[in-house]
């Protein structure tokens, strides 16, 4: 696995051990075509989507228009000082990078409640 491609993974492995410490199931996708797949098998049993910005980025919209369902929670992440939700998105939680695994386990068990989540 090259450097790059092992930067970009490591945040949502990290994401994923954390997660499922606290009694949560994760779907982990390697790429936003792995996301698709998997959200088209599993979306009924989905209840929160967690991705980088810069991965969605790339497919901005139509991410939005792939990952919706009535009271789809997303957790949205960022390591740019500066970066924000891009305007077509309505982001309902967002966390700096880097962040601990308690700021993590306290955003999602606050805000989402324990549910199934696929990160992407």
């Amino acid at each position: 696995m090259s450097n790059c491609k092992a930067e970009f993974i490591r945040p949502f492995l990290f994401i994923s051990f954390v997660l499922e410490n606290i009694g949560y199931r994760v779907l982990f996708a390697l790429s936003f075509e792995e996301a698709v797949t998997i959200w088209a098998r599993e979306k009924e049993n989905v209840d929160m989507v967690v991705s980088d910005l810069g991965a969605i980025t790339v497919k901005g919209r139509l991410f939005c228009e792939i990952f919706q369902k009535p009271d789809l929670k997303l957790l949205y992440m960022s390591g740019s000082p500066h970066e924000e939700a891009p305007s077509y998105i309505s982001s309902q939680a967002f966390i700096k990078k880097p962040f601990r695994p308690s700021e993590l386990a306290y955003l999602v068990e606050r805000a989402f409640g324990e549910r199934e989540l696929l990160v992407a």
